[in-house]
Order: C-alpha cells, then sequence, then structure tokens
C-alpha cells in the first residue's frame, strides 16, 4: 500500500481514514476503547476536518515516533503496524 500516491511528501486525510484499520490498535483489542472512540481519536489527532486536507511525511512520522515508545519491543511496534495498515 502506498498512502502518498503522488510523491508529494503528504497523504490525504480521507486515504488515512479509508486505510487505517483500528482493529489492529491494541486499545481496541484490549477493550480499552472501542473502534468508534479509536477512530474518532486517531482520525482527530491530525488537526484536519476536511476529508481533502493533507498531513505531511513529516508529521505522519513524528506521530509514529512518539507512539513508539509504548512498545516493550520493536516486534511489538511493527506488528501494530502491519495489522493497522496491512502491511
Amino acid at each position: 500500500m502506498k498512502l502518498d500516491v503522488n510523491g508529494d511528501a503528504s497523504v490525504r486525510l480521507d486515504d488515512i481514514a479509508r486505510n487505517y484499520d483500528v482493529r489492529g490498535s491494541r486499545d481496541t483489542t484490549r477493550g480499552l476503547r472501542t473502534q468508534e472512540q479509536h477512530y474518532r481519536t486517531f482520525m482527530g489527532l491530525w488537526g484536519h476536518n476536511v476529508a481533502d486536507a493533507r498531513v505531511s511525511f513529516e508529521d505522519f512520522v513524528a506521530y509514529y515516533e512518539n507512539i513508539s515508545v509504548a512498545y516493550a519491543t520493536d516486534a511489538e511496534f511493527s506488528e501494530m503496524m502491519t495489522a493497522c495498515w496491512a502491511l
């Protein structure tokens, strides 16, 4: 899967929404949040409320760098990325 389809180092918010699978989040698998709650929180992180808004590559990477410390191992982080993004 390639989110940045036009190669401009950004991705449309609606493409993130279409491709992100909340079922891969440990918050949902552990029952800490419903899928709807997790989806709304995740989509709200990007600071946009318009479907064709763009998220920069830098913002996307910064988000995952920030949350990566919450995972005990690289393998756990990799499993989450694989599950959430169908990699």
